[in-house]
């Protein structure tokens, strides 16, 4: 599927049973991992994600962390268009 970004595109492989279950995990836990390669060959970057969190805020050297549901609705929304663009 096209990405937004010229030259980028978006892979989702067959959605089944698992997959289900992970989209379904990652709502009721309301955080997922997303990893990436930066180079060829290199070791791959995981970072887990807060999908509450709207704002970070450093004070004194500490994070404080806005939070609010609208963040999981939003990713909710985001995949059933997904899933309706790819046609499951």
């Amino acid at each position: 599927m096209s990405a937004e970004t010229p030259g980028y595109a978006l892979f989702v492989g067959v959605p089944d049973q698992s997959f289900t279950k992970t989209l379904a995990g990652i709502v009721e836990e309301k955080t997922m991992t997303v990893g990436f390669n930066r180079a060829p060959k290199q070791q791959d970057v995981l970072i887990d994600l807060d999908l509450q969190v709207v704002d970070v805020q450093v004070t004194a050297g500490q994070a404080v962390r806005s939070q609010s549901p609208a963040m999981v609705e939003q990713f909710t929304a985001c995949l059933g268009d997904l899933l309706r663009a790819i046609g499951k």
